[in-house]
């Protein structure tokens, strides 16, 4: 994930109600959930954290921000 290009956020920035800095933001955060870089958050990676895990529509979130049904999430999704 490390190599987001400008455009990619840019992109997200367009389609989104966050400003530049704010998508930025979000990225170095999904960089650090994405334990393994790779590029990707697994639904280990995402039940990993306590908020998530505790909660009982986990996998319904997971299945929301996984767009392409993969069983992972990148940023742009």
């Amino acid at each position: 994930m490390g190599n987001t290009t400008s455009a990619v956020l840019d992109n997200i920035v367009q389609g989104s109600n966050f400003d530049r800095d704010e998508v930025d933001r979000l990225r170095k955060r999904f960089m650090k959930l994405d334990k393994d870089n790779s590029g990707t958050i697994e639904r280990d990676e995402f039940l990993s954290l306590p908020q998530i895990s505790s909660n009982p529509l986990a996998t319904r979130m997971i299945a929301i921000f996984d767009e392409d049904g993969g069983g992972d999430v990148d940023f742009q999704e």
